[in-house]
């Protein structure tokens, strides 16, 4: 009798935690729909920015997020992870779950949605482009020359081919995003610097990217590119030498313009500039850092990193700079090394 008493006392003990525990769970969500209801209806900044403070989800103990769940609208890494959530930042979802703590970030959606390119870690000090299906299974390593670190990976328009920059010679690299072939570098005549941070243009037929001018300040660049990966002689996009630094180059969807992150007056915003009339316009006001910009796969939105001292964040701003509104935030306290560049699925 003693042991099946034991047995019922601790069965009720289990039912119990487990009641507790799904309980506790299902605050947690009823408070971060609450939150993300209230970032957006109109109020302040300083409001929105403390309604939309979020602590990092339980993530799932599966290796990857179901095929029955539907994809965020937005990836980005945090915390060396890749997750997706919605454009209203509800639903954040951990897609990678590397046990062994390496880094993972800079995840790039493919021309369908299909797939997630990013940078991982594979071994220590050894950063390789990894592709993987946008439910987060399936990863597969692309090659990477000798001696070289991936970065920031960006597709081109027919999905067959990967750019990304190595961030220790500082130079750009086109591979095949089956993960054939050997990776060759993108030939950048006329500039002896830096190049980085490569962005394929809608058509296919030109590749943005960041490089050192004359000067010796970030300035991007345009740069012709066949379909056999002949290239044209850079040409400079920006000609007004009262930016400190421009960086991140990122296309609209028609291809007319490019949105940056640029350094004038000692802060750093969103920018845009017209590819042909070289007209540019600054998007965002603040006085905080603001970088990665991103275009909504519509032309009407860019989304964007805000960070300060005590935060990081994904913001998002009409593509007139309208109406910047907060998705989610990142206290440091829980999120030290911030929030990485957020890229929008294709339709």
């Amino acid at each position: 009798m003693m042991r099946l008493g034991t047995v019922l006392l601790t069965a009720t003990i289990t039912v119990l935690l487990l009641w507790l525990l799904a309980g506790c769970t299902g605050g947690d969500d009823a408070r971060g729909s609450q939150q993300h209801e209230a970032g957006v209806d109109g109020s302040s900044d300083q409001e929105q920015v403390q309604r939309a403070v979020s602590g990092e989800p339980t993530p799932s103990t599966d290796d990857c997020k179901p095929v029955e769940d539907p994809v965020g609208e937005i990836a980005y890494d945090v915390n060396f992870d890749i997750w997706t959530m919605n454009t209203d930042g509800s639903n954040p979802t951990r897609l990678t779950h590397d046990g062994s703590k390496r880094f993972e970030y800079s995840p790039a959606f493919s021309p369908d949605g299909e797939k997630i390119a990013f940078v991982k870690e594979v071994e220590d000090n050894v950063l390789k482009v990894v592709v993987m299906d946008a439910n987060g299974c399936n990863q597969v390593e692309l090659p990477l020359p000798e001696g070289k670190a991936a970065y920031e990976p960006s597709w081109s328009p027919d999905g067959r081919r990967i750019t990304f920059w190595d961030t220790g010679a500082c130079g750009i690299f086109i591979t095949n995003s089956d993960g054939s072939g050997t990776p060759r570098p993108l030939p950048t005549p006329g500039i002896s610097g830096c190049v980085a941070r490569p962005k394929w243009s809608p058509d296919g037929t030109q590749i943005a990217f960041e490089g050192d001018s004359q000067d010796s300040w970030a300035d991007i660049y345009l740069v012709d590119i066949t379909p056999e990966g002949a290239t044209s002689r850079p040409q400079r996009l920006l000609t007004d030498d009262n930016f400190q630094e421009v960086a991140q180059p990122s296309w609209s969807p028609d291809g007319t313009e490019i949105a940056f992150s640029g350094i004038r007056s000692g802060y750093r915003a969103i920018f845009k500039i017209d590819v042909n009339s070289l007209e540019e316009t600054r998007l965002t006001k603040g006085s905080d850092t603001e970088t990665s910009p991103t275009w909504s796969p519509d032309g009407e939105k860019i989304a964007y990193v805000r960070d300060t001292s005590d935060t990081s964040s994904i913001y998002m701003v009409g593509s007139d700079g309208s109406a910047p509104t907060v998705v989610r935030v990142f206290p440091a306290r829980d999120f030290p090394f911030g929030v990485g560049p957020p890229d929008w699925r294709p339709p």
